[in-house]
Formats: C-alpha cells, structure tokens, sequence
C-alpha cells in the first residue's frame, strides 16, 4: 500500500548541492514542497515510486518512497 497518495505534499531528499541550486532558483532558503501527481508502481526493488512536481519547476520528478516525507 502506497505511502502517499496523488495530490499530497511532500519534501524531497535533495542532495546538497541540487538544493542550493533549486533554493537560489526559487529565491527561497527554505526547502520546497512537491505535489505528488501519481503513484507509480513497485520498482524492481519491490519500493514504490511516485512522480512528483513543485510548482516552481517546469518538469517532474519521479522519487522512491524512502527519498520522501509529509510535508507540515
């Protein structure tokens, strides 16, 4: 059973240096939330994947479920 469901909002792992590059892009210090759009199906890992989107970006992102949390 998946985690999180479409529409959600989470906080992405990024790794440091993707941050600050995303932090200066959206000119915000603090970490940005992604919308979850869909639920993607157990990888070969057996974890699921989800696709993800900030509003501030123009493209998605696809996460495992580890690399997520609820955002507050």
């Amino acid at each position: 059973m998946p985690r999180f469901r479409p529409g959600d909002h989470v906080l992405f792992h990024f790794r440091r240096p993707d941050l600050i590059r995303l932090q200066f892009r959206t000119g915000s210090g603090m970490p940005p939330t992604f919308q979850v759009v869909r639920v993607l199906p157990p990888g070969e890992d057996g974890e699921t994947g989800y696709h993800i989107q900030c509003p501030s970006e123009p493209y998605g992102r696809v996460a495992k479920e580890h690399e997520l949390m609820p955002a507050q």
